[in-house]
């Protein structure tokens, strides 16, 4: 059946370059609604019962096809299936069986791409794009499995190739701080804030970390989510980063992770939509319940900062403030110099007409 099924696809999408994107494009939405219908079952035996009868079918399917797109959809629904069978975001048994099954299919399939690209696709450029989303779908499951040094490597050799991919350097620096919070490691949050891996010495960090993120992304529209995210992301590496400090270099941390939520809602106030207010908000009443802070609406991202927590502290990334309050307080230089001209050549100008007016008087 699974040899009829997988003939019929194929047949229906032909065997050209633009039908195997095709074909990919349907196993990946088979995959989506395989982890809806596991979301939506009624019960543990029902779930489990969805699950082994499709797991038979991905068995038998990887019997009968070594194209890519297959071995593809196989490992990408086997990480499906770890997501249906987690609880409440966590591993369990059942799903890390899933998750390691999917690593060890996506392993062969990059083993077998890197030796012979063409069998990925014989267009180059969609062959690396494919090996790239293969080392991001290994990372991903990598981090589920906590294996987060492994993920890390697999995102440094993506941007090797392609160091502009946002969303990687995003997951890249993600990965950082959930390294920093698991093995408690102070550098791993610096390494999420500023970046890490250089080739040579001297050269750029592979990896750019969430200031060069922000820095990058600000004021662009396009990457308005991006910016958001990496402003929320280097506030919970400063949140993580204190909580491994203690007395007077804890509670700096502590501030600075609440100046980057102030500061950012000081220029955006609507914090970039309800979602992202949302986790923002999260995140300061976190940083305040550790403070032991409180204000009288339980919501601190309406009020002013601090006149002692300034943010021109030297040590505090003030990067925010160098495009729209610089420019925006040149603007408001510029008007008022202008505004100043105006006013002294019609002051000038009145100052004449009245000499003319009383030379006229005098010969008169």
């Amino acid at each position: 059946k699974a040899k009829v099924v997988m003939a019929d696809l194929n047949k229906a999408v032909g065997n050209t370059p633009d039908g195997q994107k095709r074909l990919v494009s349907i196993y990946f939405t088979l995959a989506r609604e395989l982890e809806s219908q596991l979301a939506l079952a009624s019960s543990e035996q029902q779930r489990q019962a969805l699950a082994n009868g499709f797991e038979t079918f991905l068995n038998e399917v990887g019997k009968t096809s070594d194209k890519f797109s297959v071995r593809h959809w196989v490992g990408a629904t086997m990480q499906s299936l770890g997501n249906g069978f987690e609880v409440d975001g966590k591993l369990t048994p059942q799903s890390k069986v899933y998750y390691e099954k999917a690593i060890a299919q996506f392993s062969a399939i990059k083993e077998k791409g890197t030796a012979d690209p063409g069998w990925v696709n014989e267009d180059p450029k969609t062959s690396a794009a494919y090996m790239a989303q293969i080392r991001m779908n290994m990372a991903q499951v990598m981090k589920k499995t906590g294996d987060y040094k492994g993920a890390s490597e697999e995102l440094a050799y993506i941007l090797i190739k392609t160091p502009s991919n946002v969303s990687v350097q995003i997951e890249a620096a993600k990965t950082y701080n959930e390294l920093g919070r698991r093995e408690k490691d102070i550098d791993m949050f610096k390494y999420a804030i500023s970046g890490a891996r250089k080739l040579n010495s001297g050269e750029e960090n592979i990896i750019w970390g969430w200031k060069k993120i922000y820095g990058l992304a600000q004021g662009k529209d396009k990457f308005k989510d991006e910016y958001f995210e990496a402003r929320l992301g280097i506030a919970q590496a400063r949140l993580g980063w204190a909580q491994l400090l203690q007395g007077d270099e804890k509670k700096k941390q502590l501030g600075y992770a609440k100046m980057e939520i102030l500061n950012t809602q000081k220029i955006y106030p609507e914090l970039g939509g309800p979602d992202f207010k949302i986790r923002f908000s999260a995140l300061l009443n976190l940083i305040q319940n550790i403070t032991q802070e409180s204000s009288p609406d339980g919501n601190d991202l309406v009020k002013q900062t601090d006149a002692s927590e300034s943010p021109l502290d030297p040590e505090f990334d003030n990067t925010i403030w160098d495009s729209r309050l610089v420019i925006g307080s040149t603007l408001v230089v510029a008007l008022l110099s202008i505004a100043a001209v105006i006013l002294y050549i019609l002051l000038a100008k009145k100052s004449s007409q009245k000499r003319n007016s009383r030379k006229s008087r005098g010969k008169r």
